[in-house]
């Protein structure tokens, strides 16, 4: 992580002797979902969130067709979850209903090797590559409401979403890695949009018994101040 970011520093630094870079800026929209599994719910229901992003791009043109693009990137991901169930427990009938929302806070470094196709004046590219996420806040809300022969008792959670179970936090880890593609178009005026897909490989939930991994697509639309040769 310390080699990448001294690289992409040093990049910067020598923007202006190297006619190859480019630096540009850009926003993003991600539908976010995870793949998980635990113990603790038998059959939950995922909805993916749209959650935002935002960054700085660092694009350098290796020839006229392949380029190195990275740059440091501020990602939110998260995912809603509900579950029911109801049962009679010998005394009466309980009806359990939870509901559980996640929103993780990441700085993201990307680096994804680029096939660059020119028409006219516009550029269509794809490709792809690793990407390492550290998580730098977050939070994890639950709603747990239980009905016993017709009573209701709502109990709500609000949890530091990196802070350890054992401190009354949610437990997940921090560091975050995986694969990305990317496809996009880049105008002659620097602008430029791309939709792009994020597999995390990290399994984030610190129990033993539980997985959660981070999955992503994404729409950005950016600004390249100077345009890749």
């Amino acid at each position: 992580m310390k080699k990448v970011i001294t690289i992409l520093a040093g990049m910067v630094l020598s923007a202006s002797t190297f006619a190859q870079l480019s630096i540009g800026v850009h926003g993003t929209g991600n539908l976010s979902s995870a793949s998980l599994n635990t113990d603790d719910f038998i059959h939950p229901v995922k909805k993916a969130r749209i959650l935002p992003g935002a960054g700085i791009a660092v694009n350098y043109a290796v020839s006229e067709k392949i380029s190195l693009r990275s740059g440091v990137n501020f990602l939110q991901h998260g995912v809603k979850i509900t579950n029911s169930a109801e049962g009679d427990a010998g005394n009466g009938f309980t009806i359990v209903k939870f509901e559980g929302t996640t929103v993780l806070n990441y700085l993201q470094v990307p680096v994804n090797i680029l096939y660059t196709i020119p028409v006219n004046n516009f550029q269509f590219f794809a490709g792809g590559g690793p990407y390492y996420s550290f998580g730098i806040s977050g939070k994890a809300k639950s709603t747990i409401t239980t009905t016993f022969n017709g009573t209701t008792e709502i109990v709500k959670t609000d949890q530091d979403a990196f802070k350890k179970q054992a401190d009354n936090g949610a437990g997940f880890k921090r560091t975050d890695y995986g694969v990305g593609a990317v496809a996009g178009i880049k105008l002659p005026n620097g602008l430029y949009g791309n939709i792009g897909y994020q597999l995390s490989f990290a399994n984030i939930n610190d129990a033993e018994d539980g997985k959660y991994k981070n999955r992503g697509l994404q729409l950005t639309i950016g600004y390249f101040f100077r345009g890749a040769k």
